[in-house]
């Protein structure tokens, strides 16, 4: 493997959840800093290349988690709207609030513990997001993602590790490999 600056595709930077806040170890960039910033998602997870989102198989969340910008300034870095004292922040996509075009909108939610790390689906959570109009705080000040960004159908998949080459997808979905195809028996012929 060459030096990790030279290729874009390598996970490759430090990330941040706020203003001069260093990420959980976890949590890796969608990119490699030595081209500019990038936002940050867990390892193994995904990166949404349209918006901030990403999403985690193992823990079922879709959140987002950060930037490699410390100043937290640059357009790669997540707008927590709300919620931008938890170093990640989980979302709900919401169909019963909808935007100009009658789409549905990705609201976030509150990590009650503000935990550092990602939570598996095994970790029980008594963080509740709701989507109706009478969930509190008012769903208005937790939009995350509109039609305007939303997550798109590519993705990158991120390596386990640090320095490792990043994966680019257009679907999240898990695809069956094709079975081969079996030649027909020729038909039997009698002595």
């Amino acid at each position: 493997m060459g030096d990790s600056d030279d290729d874009i595709n390598i996970s490759n930077g430090i990330c941040h959840w706020g203003l001069g806040e260093e990420s959980h170890s976890d949590f890796i960039p969608c990119g490699n800093a030595a081209f500019g910033h990038f936002q940050c998602c867990g390892k193994a997870g995904f990166c949404s290349a349209e918006g901030h989102a990403c999403f985690s198989y193992g823990g079922g969340l879709t959140y987002v988690a950060g930037c490699t910008d410390s100043t937290f300034e640059d357009s790669s870095c997540p707008d927590e709207k709300i919620y931008s004292d938890q170093p990640w922040m989980g979302m709900v996509f919401c169909n019963t609030t909808v935007d100009e075009d009658g789409r549905g909108l990705w609201v976030g939610c509150a990590e009650k513990w503000k935990p550092k790390a990602l939570r598996n689906k095994e970790q029980e959570s008594d963080d509740l997001c709701l989507c109706s109009a009478e969930a509190s705080p008012a769903i208005e000040s937790r939009i995350v993602l509109t039609a305007k960004n939303k997550i798109g159908n590519r993705f990158a998949s991120l390596p386990l590790n640090l320095g490792d080459s990043i994966q680019w997808k257009d679907s999240l979905l898990q695809q069956e490999p094709e079975q081969p195809r079996r030649q027909p028996l020729p038909p039997l012929t009698r002595c």
